[in-house]
């Protein structure tokens, strides 16, 4: 990898270079995100290898990646015990999300609401609302995070 494959991490955010700076010193920094390594995968294959990747970043941002930062210090191997603490968050996954198998998918406790949002795509339900969005689950899960929110502001 060099430094012209990590500009074009984001290809569509190159028009706002602010954004796509941001995004690649969180890559750099603690969230590194390959994208795919093969053929199998929905995104376009390109060859990823963690030690170019990390040259890269430190040419580029004087970074090196710390590549277990999220499990470091967010947990994840036993769910329930890793959040057992944790309160206000509200987990979403469309059904439709490429992300969906790494999402909070199920009942962690109270606090922490999930839902999984039938014929959601990533993110869908966090954009503005469209008109053939009427009658759907992304319109009902919307509503209640406004009565989510609400809750927790007050």
């Amino acid at each position: 990898m060099n430094i012209k494959n990590l500009d074009n991490i984001h290809n569509s955010t190159n028009n706002m270079p602010f954004v796509n700076d941001g995004y690649q010193i969180l890559q750099c920094n603690q969230v590194p995100n390959p994208v795919s390594d093969d053929a199998t995968s929905m995104f376009l294959a390109e060859s990823w290898s963690q030690l170019d990747f990390s040259i890269a970043c430190n040419a580029r941002w004087y970074l090196f990646p710390n590549y277990n930062w999220v499990q470091d210090s967010f947990g994840g191997d036993n769910l329930a015990k890793n959040f057992k603490y944790y309160s206000n968050i509200i987990f979403s996954n469309g059904d439709k999300d490429p992300w969906f198998a790494a999402g909070i998918t199920e009942y962690l406790h109270l606090k922490l609401p999930f839902f999984n949002i039938k014929g959601a795509a990533h993110s869908q339900d966090l954009q503005f609302p469209q008109p053939e969005e009427a009658g759907t689950d992304v319109e009902r899960v919307r509503a209640e995070y406004v009565m989510l929110l609400d809750r927790y502001i007050r």
